[in-house]
């Protein structure tokens, strides 16, 4: 993935925690909190520590995590409406939609690889 997807995902976790505030998280995103908070660490720390110099990093990723990842997007993409995203993600609603696409491309190869 490319710095400013890590970015868009990592924007959307705390907008979904912190401005939003969604209170069924469990329901709502199928991970705990303390589970959204521990991917929102490990992408905070490769945000901080990765070498993006060739444009992309490859980074372990859990099929729970892509999930994760996908359903963060979509409820970003249900709750903000169109003029909200550069000024709560400094994202525009396009790049939010073109990294849920990246990651539904992850999903399918890390979840559901052909054999």
């Amino acid at each position: 993935l490319r710095r400013e997807d890590l970015e868009v995902i990592h924007q959307s976790i705390n907008e979904l925690i912190n401005g939003i505030g969604i209170s069924d998280v469990k329901i709502r995103l199928g991970a705990s909190a303390e589970e959204v908070e521990n991917f929102e660490q490990k992408i905070k720390g490769v945000l901080d520590t990765a070498d993006f110099s060739k444009g992309e990093v490859n980074i372990e990723w859990s099929c729970i995590e892509m999930q994760l990842s996908k359903s963060l997007l979509c409820e970003l993409l249900k709750g903000l409406d169109h003029f909200e995203f550069e000024t709560r993600l400094g994202f525009n609603e396009e790049s939010v939609w073109a990294v849920l696409k990246t990651v539904r491309e992850h999903l399918d190869v890390i979840c559901y690889p052909k054999r």
